[in-house]
C-alpha cells in the first residue's frame, strides 16, 4: 500500500466521521458520546471497505 492510498483511506477516514458525527448529533440529536461513538466505528468501516476495493483493484 503506497503512501496514496494511505492518505486516501485517511481522508476517507476523516470526512466520513466527521460527517457522520454531525448528521447524528445535529439532526438526529443523539448525545455526544453516543454520535462520537457510531461515528468513529462508521468511519473505521469506510477506511476498511477502501482498503479492501484498493487490493482488489492491485
Amino acid at each position: 500500500m503506497g503512501p496514496k492510498q494511505i492518505i486516501i483511506g485517511l481522508l476517507v477516514f476523516i470526512i466520513i466521521t466527521v460527517v457522520t458525527f454531525f448528521l447524528l448529533n445535529l439532526i438526529l440529536q443523539l448525545p455526544e458520546g453516543v454520535s462520537v461513538i457510531i461515528a468513529i466505528v462508521v468511519g473505521l468501516l469506510a477506511e476498511v471497505l477502501y482498503r479492501k476495493k484498493a487490493r482488489s483493484r492491485t
